[in-house]
């Protein structure tokens, strides 16, 4: 550590920072890593890279990592980049490595030529994958500095991620290596899950040659701790074994409050006792994966077990020393011959590492994992344009043409207030620039004359062509003269500043009603419709007494309008005796004031029926119903009419009078 501190102090005394270097990003790539795809013990590669930078002199930075998941074994699994050597710099590495999980690096460099600008490795790392959990990438503390010692700014650090949850769901059968004394010896077999959430219960069947190996009893096949990894309690199924048909059935299911276990682990262990040194494999089938809800989970991968033996040490009945070894990826290539046994697609690691493809899908020669414009077969790297987008600068500016708005003019990136092509220069310094200036060397603006500007109200037209100089809307009078627009709003051919109603277009003047009302006289009495109370009676602008269209006429000037007089030709209304509003000549009972007509009883005489017989008061005796009888005496008395009156008079309920209809 000490001596790892003096380094660093000699490579401050070579580069005394300052500040005042362009931004540049740092980062880790890949951003995640999922380590179930490289398996515990096994390694891979992460890079310490660099963007846009320019004239690299130096740099530093602390890597953190949890070394319960990763580890950086020796001092060369950390490695100098080509980057910072790339212009023919010479290049001193400092590194130190803390087994807390830290890593302290950088470099320096020294020599005439200029530092490299761009994009670039800085540093590569080596981790070795201790257990499948979680974990993360933790970059801090960066310092760059150019060729001359100066700061150069650090725009963005970007951490990465450890994952340990497979992308797909996968089961398989994985052997260990395990060498064959003789027959009669025993070898374990994992049933390993891959990539689950929530586990909650697994089955599972398994086939094997009962002739190479078998399951001697039930203790032979025990759980696996990871399905009560998380606290809850698991019961196991089975296990059914058949040596004779070389099958075993088994699973188990688990109980509890607690969730259940994500990720990748071991679900049962199988002891298999060697029946023959011959190969065999161990084929897995009728998987069935559950939540804790028991909700089914789908498989997206079973791998059987393969087992070979080593081409150049065949077995040999009579050797008691043979090797039977395991091939975990089922790829066909044993894995002492394999340096991807976890990876069905590789045997070696290749430019990407186990469990990645070396896929080009641009087939630009720079396989996806280190191409990050997997899919542009011209770029590795997004540059300032952005993967699919040429980094061509046509004018040769430095900006390129998908940053450059003025791609052709090498002058400007803006098209600015000329445009492209043309120079913003502003040769008076007025402010103007001299593509919209008419006096670019005045910065007055009097070129048109002393004393007079050149165009006072900026509207593009000098003053000496302007006939309203100080009115920007106008080059002309018009008809209402500068500083007034020629607008007419209600579109009547009468312009607004000489129309008094601009917004009515059948008025030019308020008139009468104003504005918005018509001056309309509907009965032609001189009076409009909107001061006329009657506008369709052309004698009357005011109802009156009589209403419209009636006169309020006083013949007989009583005061009372002939529409209401009884008597409109007798201030005195003499003509009605009775008073009661009909005159005489129209009133048959002049002197009744209640009756206008005789009726039944006559004029003075109500016409009442006080006991309701249907017979009125002036034609009964009394106004009692039991007045009607029978008059026998009636015929010697009034003769044969007064006879026939009576009996009618009593038949139909008529009561006569007695001062009308006399008895004898």
């Amino acid at each position: 550590m000490k001596k790892f501190c003096y380094i660093l102090f000699l490579f401050y005394a070579l580069f005394i920072i300052s500040s005042s270097a362009l931004a540049a990003v740092v980062k880790i790539d890949p951003e995640s890593v999922n380590i179930n795809n490289v398996g515990v013990g096994n390694t891979f590669n992460v890079n310490i890279a660099i963007e846009n930078v320019t004239n690299l002199g130096g740099f530093e930075f602390e890597l953190q990592y949890d070394n319960a998941v990763i580890t950086i074994e020796n001092d060369s699994d950390v490695s100098i980049g080509a980057f910072l050597s790339s212009s023919g710099r010479s290049v001193s590495l400092l590194k130190n490595t803390d087994t807390a999980g830290l890593l302290k690096a950088g470099a320096f460099s020294y020599g005439d030529p200029i530092g490299p600008d761009g994009n670039g490795v800085l540093i590569q790392v080596t981790f070795k994958v201790q257990s499948l959990a979680e974990g993360a990438l933790d970059l801090k503390n960066v310092i760059l500095t150019d060729t001359s010692a100066a700061s150069i700014a650090v725009d963005t650090t970007t951490d990465a991620a450890v994952t340990a949850i497979a992308e797909t769901l996968t089961v398989q059968v994985m052997p260990a290596s395990v060498t064959l004394n003789n027959i009669g010896n025993t070898f374990d077999a994992d049933i390993m899950i891959q990539g689950v959430k929530n586990l909650g219960s697994f089955e599972f069947k398994l086939q094997y040659n009962p002739a190479v190996v078998k399951i001697a009893n039930d203790t032979d096949v025990t759980l696996g701790t990871f399905l009560e990894s998380t606290g809850r309690t698991a019961t196991r199924l089975g296990p059914n074994i058949d040596n004779d048909a070389g099958l075993l059935e088994a699973g188990a299911f688990s109980f509890g409050d607690q969730a259940g276990p994500n990720g990748s682990g071991v679900l049962m262990k199988i002891k298999f006792t060697i029946q023959s040194l011959s190969a065999g494999q161990l084929d897995l089938k009728d998987v069935l994966i559950t939540d804790i809800s028991a909700v089914s989970i789908t498989v997206d991968t079973v791998k059987d077990g393969n087992l070979y033996i080593p081409p150049d040490d065949p077995i040999d009945d009579t050797t008691d020393d043979t090797t039977y070894y395991a091939d975990k990826d089922g790829d066909g290539t044993p894995d002492y011959l394999d340096k991807c046994p976890d990876d069905p697609s590789k045997v070696s690691p290749g430019s990407c590492g186990c469990g990645v493809a070396d896929t080009d899908t641009d087939s630009d020669g720079t396989p996806d994992c280190n191409d990050k414009c997997s899919k542009d077969p011209d770029k590795v790297s997004p540059g300032s344009c952005g993967c699919g987008v040429a980094e061509t600068d046509t004018d040769n500016d430095g900006t390129p043409d998908c940053n450059d708005k003025c791609p052709k003019d090498p002058a400007k990136t803006e098209e600015g207030t000329c445009g492209c092509g043309v120079a913003d220069t502003d040769t008076d310094g007025d402010g103007i620039p001299d593509c919209n200036d008419p006096c670019v060397d005045d910065p007055d603006n009097a070129c048109n004359g002393p004393g007079l500007p050149n165009d006072t109200d900026g509207d593009g037209v000098l003053d000496s062509e302007d006939g309203c100089p100080n009115d920007p809307n106008k080059t002309q009078e018009g008809t209402c003269g500068c500083g007034i627009a020629d607008t007419d709003t209600d579109n009547d051919g009468t312009l607004d500043c000489n129309d008094k109603c601009p917004k009515d277009p059948a008025k030019t003047e308020e008139g009468t009603c104003g504005c918005g009302i018509a001056d309309t006289d509907t009965d032609n009495d001189g009076t409009p419709d909107c001061n006329d109370k009657c506008p369709k009676d052309p004698a009357k602008t005011e109802e009156g007494d009589c209403g419209c269209g009636i006169a309020d006429t006083d013949t007989d000037n009583d005061g009372t309008p002939d529409c209401s007089d009884p008597c409109p030709d007798d201030p005195e209304n003499k003509c009605d005796s009775d008073n009661d509003g009909i005159s005489d000549d129209k009133d048959a009972c002049p002197d009744d004031p209640d009756k206008t007509e005789p009726g039944i009883c006559g004029c003075g005489v109500a016409d009442i029926d006080s006991d309701g017989d249907g017979i009125f008061d002036c034609n009964e005796d009394d106004s009692s119903s039991s007045n009607c009888f029978i008059n026998t005496a009636a015929h010697s008395s009034m003769g044969m009419l007064s006879g026939i009156f009576s009996f009618l008079a009593v038949c139909i309920g008529i009561s006569v009078r007695k001062d009308r209809i006399s008895k004898k």
